[in-house]
């Protein structure tokens, strides 16, 4: 029987021949795989050679030689094994016999006085306990191998059995939540040394607008609408935000109420002058920042909200809130070289995203028993990488792109006559052969763009064939007959969420390049890749970040393209130069 293809008629599965003490020697502690395979040997059992071709594959699941792997090893990550053995192309005849010799070695290992994880620690053994109850045991099992004591876990161990579980088939979102719930264990039984801060500060302290006092609550819902409606005569031109912001602002509110309230326990706060104090505001600053060890970039932007609301009202202009200004300056900042250095971390060149969608549809073509839903959510996947990589939209837009109702932002239809759309080639041929031809299209209003500008363009050629396809073949199978207007769905045919899209990027992220990146961060892989390409052309790359002034995409999006990349380009062009001086010799 060769390795990869065992005949059909070999043993498999329940055929298989139960482990047999008679089989065994005399009782001894076996702790490697090594030590487990040479007392078998002793008195092999007529199946021998199949547990040494498993013992082979385990070693090149685990990665490391028979005599480093121990017993515990190979129990704590066994649930992997299957999922190994199908990457590696492995038929499931040969599957289901691998698989099951596993089993018979770790039966013949508790027969030789081996007891799963029966070394690891009180500590662990607490942990362990606490993990069987909540659904996190398979995580703490598989540190517990790594990690002598729980204290010791760091987000780079979870971080490394999250990408390991992705790329067995479990899903971002599935595995994310093991992950939160083992932190919450270690963090609750004080093993919190390396926990990240999130973990550490479990208390809700917030408060909802809607249990605010009475008056508070009439004053912060007026300022609320105030900010935005469609016109104020009061208000600054440019002081209207858009109903996603003024959620953000709310939330400002319930969180610095419930803070005044809840944690400071101060009494009698009835209305926004009472609340908008500035010993109270620095106060709940200060713990956030150094209790709940919470990022200052995001209290700036807090600060920032709650000013330019009341600075501007007309019940609240007259005051004094200048101090709101002076305790945003002195909130402390990461650098910019700081936010870059995590940016970088979470980082995939452009020629590595790219090959992401090509990889989805080998995995539709390779496997002709997928269901209908399987092969739809695998082709919306290929859509949405190859989406995002072309057209760089804010995850809002992407998630909220409707193709259906009475004003859909995808549609296919004539350009207007008088349209200011710019046309590829193609388009302007195509419209000269057929004064009736119709084009994909997107459009978004204003409002519908989070820097306030109006966007109408054609889709891009190599995004046609794929939403087609989509369109008209597979998204009507997630659907199943239900409804939804927008172009991509949920798994269950309903508008996305914006946690489902995260995590759906980094679950495809992680299992196709090996590391997860954000829906956003997809801006920053094209506007490196792009100024790498165009060195000069901020102006292009602004408009398809639908950003209103080039300064913006120079500060932000050409962060990667920095004096290293001037470098290359200088190198680049003198090597290029230099050739070319040559050739004329």
């Amino acid at each position: 029987m060769t390795d990869q293809n065992i005949q059909d008629g070999a043993p498999i599965a329940s055929a298989l021949p139960p482990t047999s003490r008679n089989h065994l020697p005399i009782a001894r502690t076996v702790e490697t795989l090594a030590d487990l395979l040479t007392a078998i040997g002793n008195n092999p059992p007529s199946y021998f050679q199949m547990l040494r071709s498993t013992v082979a594959r385990i070693v090149s699941f685990q990665l490391r030689p028979a005599d480093q792997i121990t017993l515990d090893a190979i129990y704590v990550s066994r649930e992997g094994f299957r999922p190994f053995l199908e990457k590696n192309k492995y038929k499931e005849n040969s599957i289901r016999a691998y698989v099951n010799y596993l089993r018979i070695l770790l039966e013949a290992a508790e027969a030789l006085g081996w007891k799963p994880l029966a070394r690891i620690s009180e500590q662990w053994q607490d942990v362990l306990n606490r993990a069987s109850h909540v659904g996190c045991f398979g995580i703490a099992k598989w540190l517990s191998q790594k990690k002598t004591n729980p204290s010791d876990v760091t987000p780079a161990d979870t971080d490394c059995w999250l990408a390991l579980k992705i790329q067995q088939g479990t899903t971002y979102r599935t595995a994310k939540s093991r992950v939160n719930k083992l932190w919450r264990i270690l963090a609750d039984r004080g093993y919190n040394k390396n926990a990240p801060a999130v973990y550490l500060n479990r208390e809700k302290y917030g408060i909802s607008l809607y249990a605010f006092p009475t008056m508070l609550r009439s004053e912060v819902t007026e300022l609320l609408r105030w900010k935005c409606s469609e016109y104020e005569p009061d208000r600054p031109k440019r002081a209207k935000i858009r109903k996603v912001s003024a959620l953000r602002l709310q939330h400002s509110f319930s969180t610095l109420y419930g803070y005044v309230v809840n944690i400071r326990k101060t009494p009698g706060i009835a209305s926004l002058a009472a609340l908008l104090q500035r010993h109270l505001v620095s106060d709940y600053v200060t713990w956030s920042l150094n209790e709940r060890k919470k990022q200052g970039a995001s209290f700036v932007t807090q600060i920032a909200a709650i000013q330019a609301a009341v600075s501007n009202h007309p019940a609240y202009k007259s005051l004094d809130w200048t101090w709101l200004k002076q305790i945003q300056e002195g909130i402390p900042c990461d650098s910019i070289e700081e936010v870059k250095k995590r940016k970088a971390q979470k980082y995939l060149d452009y020629s590595v995203v790219d090959k992401i969608p090509e990889k989805i549809r080998a995995i539709r073509g390779q496997n002709s028993k997928t269901s209908k839903l399987a092969a739809a959510l695998l082709v919306l996947e290929e859509l949405l990488i190859k989406w995002l990589l072309i057209l760089p939209w804010r995850q809002r837009n992407i998630r909220e792109c409707r193709i259906g109702g009475p004003n859909p932002n995808l549609f296919k239809g004539k350009i207007p006559p008088f349209s200011l759309i710019d046309k590829p080639g193609w388009a302007t041929e195509e419209e000269a052969r057929n004064p009736d031809a119709e084009f994909w299209q997107f459009r978004f209003s204003k409002e519908e763009t989070k820097t306030g500008v109006f966007v109408h363009a054609l889709v891009p050629r190599p995004l046609i064939g794929r939403l087609q396809e989509y369109l008209t073949e597979y998204r009507p199978s997630i659907l199943n007959g239900g409804e939804c207007d927008t172009l991509f769905v949920s798994s269950v045919g309903t508008p996305m969420s914006a946690e489902y899209v995260g995590s759906l990027i980094s679950d495809i992220t992680l299992r196709y390049g090996g590391r997860r990146v954000t829906p956003h961060l997809f801006r920053d892989i094209v506007a490196f890749a792009w100024l790498k390409a165009h060195p000069k052309d901020y102006l292009t790359l602004s408009k398809m970040l639908w950003h209103k002034n080039v300064s913006t995409t120079i500060n932000y999006y050409g962060s990667r393209f920095n004096e290293a990349s001037g470098c290359v380009a200088m190198e680049t062009w003198i090597e290029e130069r230099e050739a070319r001086t040559n050739g004329l010799r």
